[in-house]
């Protein structure tokens, strides 16, 4: 019962701090709008069915953002 209980806890804190993980990345890849690798700003040119944006910047750099890091 208790092996139970710990695997459920470590099953829910692996998942909040990978939740974490990607949503710092998302932020830090999004740059408050602006490519980091070119200095251009991120222009959004698709949407899945998930909701994920999809942004280039007109220099061949993508990036899919999921989390709301990039809405005003």
């Amino acid at each position: 019962m208790i092996e139970g209980l710990l695997a459920g806890i470590a099953f829910i804190t692996i998942f909040i701090l990978g939740g974490s993980w990607q949503r710092n990345n998302e932020r830090r890849v999004w740059n408050g709008g602006v490519c980091a690798e070119s200095g251009q700003p991120w222009k959004c040119f698709d949407m899945d069915s998930q909701g994920g944006r999809g942004y280039e910047d007109g220099c061949g750099h993508t990036t899919w953002i999921s989390y709301a890091v990039d809405v005003l």
